[in-house]
């Protein structure tokens, strides 16, 4: 095994930590590259607001596709504060 050989080895694990840790992020999350961006008319559904009072501070939600309902994780003010002890 030559030297050549093994600073070609050290040159490729250096590039894959690199990659792993900052690289990938920047290329497809920040740049956006490989990104399909589509048009808000592409949207096969029709959203609308619902106002109502038992649905305040909703933190997590979860689309079941299949049935078409929506599941949320909601609490009102005065009943987050008797169970969050901060």
């Amino acid at each position: 095994m030559g030297p050549s050989l093994l600073k070609l080895g050290l040159a490729v694990v250096l590039f894959s930590i690199l990659y792993q840790s900052w690289l990938k992020e920047t290329l497809f999350e920040t740049i956006g590259l490989g990104r399909v961006i589509q048009s808000i008319d592409e949207f096969p559904y029709t959203c609308r607001r619902i106002r109502y009072e038992r649905l305040e501070a909703c933190e997590d939600l979860w689309l079941d596709d299949q049935e078409r309902v929506l599941y949320l994780a909601c609490a009102r003010s005065p009943g987050r504060l008797n169970w969050n002890a901060a």
